[in-house]
C-alpha cells in the first residue's frame, strides 16, 4: 500500500492484518477451497482467469505425499499479515514518491472506486506526495475498479500499463540495434 502515514491508514493496516490472521487458510480439498472462496464477495469479484490462476498456483497440498488431500495457502496468513504490519513500506513509499518521479518515469494506475482507498487519500498521493499530477509519466483511473484491480480487472490494468509503456517508448529515441 502507498498512503500517507496517518492514524487512519495505520488503523486500516491493523484491520487488514488482524482479518488476515483470522481467515481460514486450510481446506479439506482443492474443490472445497474453491467453493468456500467463491462464497465470499471479494473472491466473487475476481476475473475468472485470475481466480483459476490463484487456485492453481496460490494453493498447495498440506501433505506433499497426499496431493488430492487438504490444501492450504502457499503464503501463510501470518506472513501475509506481516506485510500489512510493515512499518516502513507505507511511510517510505509515500515520502519518497516525490523524489522518485523526478528521476524515472512513474506510471500510476488506480481503480476509480474508492473502496479501501478513499478519493481524498488517492488525491493526496497524486497531488501531495508526488508533487503534482504533471510529475507522473502517466496517470490513469480504471473505471469500475477498486483496490482489487489486479485480480478483478486484469485486462483493463494491462491495457493501462501497455498504453503507458508505449507512450514512453514513443517519446524516447530508439536504441541502436546490435
Amino acid at each position: 500500500m502507498i498512503t500517507a502515514p496517518t492514524p487512519k491508514a495505520i488503523t486500516v493496516q491493523n484491520f487488514l492484518a488482524a482479518s488476515t490472521e483470522k481467515q481460514v487458510d486450510t481446506w479439506t480439498s482443492l474443490q472445497q477451497a474453491r467453493e468456500a472462496m467463491l462464497k465470499k464477495a471479494p473472491w466473487r469479484s475476481w476475473d475468472k482467469r485470475a481466480f483459476e490462476a490463484f487456485s492453481r498456483y496460490g494453493l498447495k497440498p498440506v501433505d506433499i505425499a497426499n496431493p488430492m488431500g487438504p490444501v492450504t495457502l502457499k503464503t501463510s496468513k501470518i506472513d501475509t499479515a506481516a506485510t500489512y504490519r510493515d512499518p516502513h513500506g507505507l511511510r517510505r513509499c509515500y515520502l519518497y514518491l516525490g523524489d522518485l518521479v523526478k528521476h524515472i518515469p512513474v506510471h500510476m494506475v488506480f481503480g476509480d472506486v474508492p473502496d479501501v482507498m478513499e478519493e481524498n487519500t488517492r488525491n493526496g498521493i497524486i497531488d501531495v506526495a508526488s508533487g503534482g499530477r504533471d510529475k507522473f509519466a502517466s496517470l490513469k483511473l480504471v473505471e469500475s475498479a477498486g483496490h482489487l484491480i489486479t485480480v478483478a480487472h486484469p485486462k483493463e490494468l494491462a491495457v493501462a500499463l501497455s498504453d503507458a509503456f508505449q507512450a514512453v517508448a514513443r517519446s524516447k529515441p530508439q536504441l541502436a540495434r546490435l
